[in-house]
């Protein structure tokens, strides 16, 4: 008999929301790398870095391998070389691909000006067809290059690499338009290129935990596409969640740690539930049906997973059991994430509730996000480092 054990770590990240909300760009300022402040490096110099020799400068104006992953992650201090190696052994042709496409090079070096998640979520609303186009999974965190290094071949060697020196230091963008456009992918969170048709998905205001009185609803396409407009609140964004409901699915309220304001397109796994009793009986898990379940997930700067992040729920009582995914299998007895950024809350009392993802280190809050809470739902939250407003 298989190890449901086994099986779980094959799919491990699974479990945990497979969403990217924000793009890194190839060019960005290497500052720590060079010791200058607001150093940028023109896109050109930068596509070079796949050389012949491995990916190291010819001369002055060409960026190394270790520059341009630093410029995706905001730090280069904690570039190691397996990721770099990794990344010029496996991508040069992604990088090649990208060089070949003027929109693939274009929004490159959108994202590279503004490195923060504000920064990003504007060039995804000037660019949502391009992203849109083809393999949404292919372009919706950095274009190919990017994904495949942090998605495809190198999230091993790269989970490492983590940065929040964007911390309390960016804006998101607000809108004075009434709606916002919503270009959502569903797919299968252990088997990400499948995609979920037949979907319902409704927009809630953040106040309505039931959802009684939905602000939009839809049905995905034969892609998983859903195809919503998100109504502005007084903020200029929308602050409410999604219901997602369907055949074999684990019913699912999503909510993002920040408001949209800008047209978007997302990507988000969706647990089946015969996969999510697999994966909760691993660990012996036995949540209570009149309670409801957290899903969570600590972003750094450049969308990479937190490690060392704590979450917490200001409605937890004697009842509430964090977890968290360590070295792919999710445990009771740990206190942070590791480098994936993972965890949860189970037996979460229903209504509204303030989560909180904390640095364990030094308990300095890094993130924070009202969510719904409802009995047999799971709530999965994805969290960006805390802005400016």
């Amino acid at each position: 008999m298989t190890d449901p054990r086994s099986t779980f770590s094959s799919r491990a990240r699974g479990l945990v929301l497979s969403f990217s909300s924000r793009a890194r760009g190839l060019t960005s300022t290497c500052c720590l790398a060079l010791g200058l402040l607001g150093c940028q490096y023109d896109l050109d110099a930068i596509y070079q870095h796949a050389s012949g020799d491995g990916g190291a400068a010819k001369d002055a104006t060409v960026i190394t391998s270790a520059q341009l992953i630093a410029s995706w992650i905001g730090n280069s201090s904690t570039v190691d070389q397996e990721c770099v190696s990794c990344a010029e052994e496996k991508c040069v042709d992604a990088d090649r691909d990208c060089r070949a496409d003027p929109t693939c090079v274009a929004y490159t070096d959108c994202v590279g000006k503004d490195p923060t998640p504000g920064g990003q979520a504007t060039c995804r609303a000037q660019f949502a067809s391009w992203v849109g186009q083809g393999s949404v999974r292919d372009r919706d965190l950095s274009g190919p290059y990017g994904q495949c290094v942090f998605r495809y071949k190198c999230s091993a060697e790269c989970e490492s690499n983590t940065d929040l020196t964007c911390l309390g230091s960016y804006t998101w963008p607000l809108t004075a338009e009434t709606t916002v456009p919503l270009h959502l992918y569903l797919v299968d969170a252990y088997e990400q290129t499948i995609p979920l048709p037949s979907m319902r998905v409704r927009a809630c205001n953040a106040a309505d935990i039931k959802c009684t009185e939905p602000l939009s609803d839809t049905v995905t396409d034969d892609k998983g596409l859903a195809e919503l407009r998100l109504p502005a609140s007084f903020s200029r964004a929308f602050t409410g969640y999604l219901e997602v409901t369907g055949k074999d699915v684990y019913p699912t309220l999503l909510k993002f740690s920040w408001n949209l304001a800008s047209e978007t397109t997302q990507l988000v796994g969706i647990v089946k539930e015969a996969n999510f009793k697999l994966a909760i009986n691993a660990i012996e898990l036995r949540p209570d049906d009149t309670r409801g379940m957290l899903q969570l997930r600590m972003l750094s700067c450049g969308n990479v997973g937190v490690a060392g992040a704590s979450y917490a729920s200001d409605r937890a009582d004697a009842q509430t059991r964090n977890w968290y995914i360590i070295d792919g299998f999710p445990t009771l007895m740990a206190a942070a994430t590791d480098s994936v950024g993972s965890g949860g809350i189970i037996d979460v009392p229903e209504g509204s509730t303030t989560v909180t993802a904390s640095r364990a280190s030094d308990g300095v809050a890094i993130a924070r996000a009202i969510v719904p809470v409802r009995a047999k739902f799971m709530s999965v939250v994805v969290f960006s480092p805390l802005s400016a407003q």
